[in-house]
């Protein structure tokens, strides 16, 4: 980043970002909602003698979004000012489910005005994956469901791998440029994403082969049906509700194949025993599942 870029922090936390950057005479909007990091946020600005490149902020994500970063991206586009801007989202557990902030704060005007020259999206993401499987792609895949469109070459800027959390649990990084396109959400992508990326994720989380078996026979009959010339033919409509039935009998199949735990009392150290373990499926599995629709 260069001194006439500007920071949007909008998990912040006590500074780790933040600072270093406003160090480097970067201006920083930093954003928490805890107040226990906000005060310590406080300190470190103070601390490190950067009060006058920090504007600091205790309000939610959603709502410093919708308020402050708008605000101030607007009028840097009203007055022609130099610089990037990099939105940053360093909250891998939740930070995903706030891009659907942007699809409603702004009008089709602000987002052309904004978008002349896309502001950059850092997003941090929590991956789960079996062995053999791209984190990375995985990450960018969930970043695309949220949007409800593909990532293009052209607004794809970074996957990158930031360390291993636990087993078979990664922590990745998707950054990308905020464009134009995809704050239009165009049908069509979406449509495309969920019938197809949705079950490729699903046939490779999905542990148990009878599951994976029904997994990929539901995802070969989204693919024989096509869905894209929105043809009104008795077929058509025949072969969706067919296939509607499948998708529901298997999000019943993959509810309850997660193992019943049970916790022992005090006595016997508070461990959990797993009892009649029915097959595996990650919660990324389970997620994609319930969002499945055509």
């Amino acid at each position: 980043m260069k001194p006439n870029d500007v920071l949007y922090d909008v998990f912040a936390g006590v500074g780790p970002f933040a600072i270093p950057a406003a160090r480097k005479g970067i201006k920083v909007f930093a954003n928490d909602l805890n107040p226990e990091s906000y005060k310590w946020l406080q300190k470190n600005i103070i601390i490190n003698k950067v009060k006058k490149n920090i504007q600091s902020f205790n309000i939610d994500g959603r709502d410093f979004l919708k308020t402050i970063f708008k605000a101030d991206i607007l009028n840097r586009r009203a007055t022609n000012k130099v610089g990037m801007e990099h939105i940053v989202m360093n909250l891998p557990a939740l930070a995903v489910e706030f891009l659907d902030v942007f699809f409603d704060s702004f009008s089709e005007n602000e987002i052309k005005q904004m978008c002349c020259w896309p502001p950059t999206v850092h997003l941090y993401c929590f991956i789960k994956t079996n062995k053999g499987e791209d984190a990375c792609k995985l990450g960018q895949l969930l970043v695309e469901q949220k949007l409800g469109c593909k990532l293009s070459p052209d607004s794809l800027i970074d996957l990158h791998f930031v360390r291993n959390v636990s087993l078979n649990k990664d922590m990745i990084r998707v950054s990308f440029l905020l464009t134009e396109n995809i704050l239009k959400g165009e049908a069509p992508a979406m449509k495309k994403l969920k019938m197809e990326n949705n079950f490729d994720v699903l046939a490779t989380t999905v542990r148990g082969n009878r599951l994976k078996v029904k997994a990929q026979k539901v995802l070969t009959n989204l693919k024989k049906l096509d869905l894209k010339k929105n043809e009104a033919s008795k077929g058509n409509k025949d072969k969706a509700a067919q296939i509607d039935k499948q998708l529901e009998e298997l999000r019943k199949e993959v509810y309850q194949s997660k193992p019943k735990i049970k916790v022992t009392n005090a006595k016997q150290g508070g461990r959990k025993k797993m009892q009649n373990a029915a097959p595996i499926q990650t919660d990324a599995t389970t997620s994609l599942v319930e969002k499945m629709q055509i």
